[in-house]
């Protein structure tokens, strides 16, 4: 008798499961998956529970509260949708960027966009599209798909730093980035060996290179010579006799008179220092002679 009785029951519980809908709960009138002796609307699918004034009814069956989105004066106050006072903070009645798009159509809830464009069909609004998350919207970002908050834009050229070509070449006559900026006129050149100015060191505004006198301020480069030394670093800026090269500012060579014999060979230092060299001699060949006669 026992396993006839189990048999019986199993049985009614099948016949249960084939009678009920697929997610059906036993005693829930109106088939929303809510047993009836919880459902806050027993006879309105309402399976999400809605209860916005919290009185213990259920949205779709309070007499007090209205459906805002059903063109029904749900309470019968007169008023429908969202002109009722019920419906004031519902998402499909307010406008929070005041486009006349409620937020639940709204593709850019916070930015105005009466066309409400949307370029690339991802259902957010140009107007607040933001391709790389920087937290600037692509129409005032300079670097749309390149995360750069900071907006650097060292040459000005309207595109950020970060998706900024560099210019690779500073000598090619040509822009190798985006910024039209040719070689040493590109930022990005300022530092490269080829765009800094040659040294100069007196800094007299001539390179070291054809300054004249390098060590020197002279940038009238004066040279009344010729000789390829400026006045300010020759020691015989004039020249020497007959175009014979002057010391050129060596500060070792002797340049007085007298008898020294100077770097240049100065003609009219030659006269002069034969004379002496020439005298010793004389006097001993005078005195030879004087001695042979006395022996004589």
């Amino acid at each position: 008798m026992a396993t006839q009785r189990l048999l019986a029951i199993f049985g009614l519980l099948a016949l249960l499961a084939f009678a009920l809908p697929a997610g059906a709960v036993p005693g829930d009138e109106d088939d929303d998956g809510i047993a009836d002796e919880v459902d806050n609307c027993v006879f309105f699918y309402n399976p999400d529970q809605a209860d916005a004034d919290m009185d213990g009814t259920g949205n779709a069956c309070d007499p007090d509260f209205e459906q805002c989105f059903d063109v029904t004066d749900n309470d019968g106050d007169g008023l429908f949708d969202c002109e009722d006072p019920d419906c004031a903070t519902d998402f499909c009645c307010i406008d929070t960027d005041g486009d006349f798009w409620p937020d639940c159509f709204d593709n850019c809830i916070d930015v105005p966009n009466f066309g409400q464009e949307d370029l690339d069909g991802d259902f957010i609004g140009d107007a607040c599209e933001d391709e790389d998350s920087d937290g600037l919207t692509d129409a005032n970002d300079n670097c749309v798909s390149v995360p750069n908050p900071d907006q650097a834009d060292t040459d000005s050229d309207g595109e950020g730093n970060a998706c900024d070509g560099v210019e690779s070449l500073c000598n090619n006559g040509a822009s190798d980035d985006t910024d039209d900026l040719v070689d040493c006129e590109d930022p990005d050149c300022a530092t490269r060996q080829i765009c800094l100015p040659p040294p100069d060191s007196d800094g007299d505004g001539v390179p070291n290179a054809t300054d004249n006198c390098p060590q020197d301020f002279n940038p009238d480069q004066a040279d009344n010579d010729g000789e390829g030394a400026g006045n300010v670093c020759d020691r015989s800026p004039d020249g020497s006799v007959d175009g014979e090269d002057s010391n050129l500012g060596d500060p070792a060579v002797d340049n007085g008179g007298g008898c020294g014999l100077s770097a240049a060979g100065e003609t009219e230092k030659v006269g002069p220092w034969l004379a002496c060299l020439a005298l010793p001699g004389l006097a001993w060949a005078w005195r030879h002679r004087s001695m042979r006669r006395c022996k004589k």
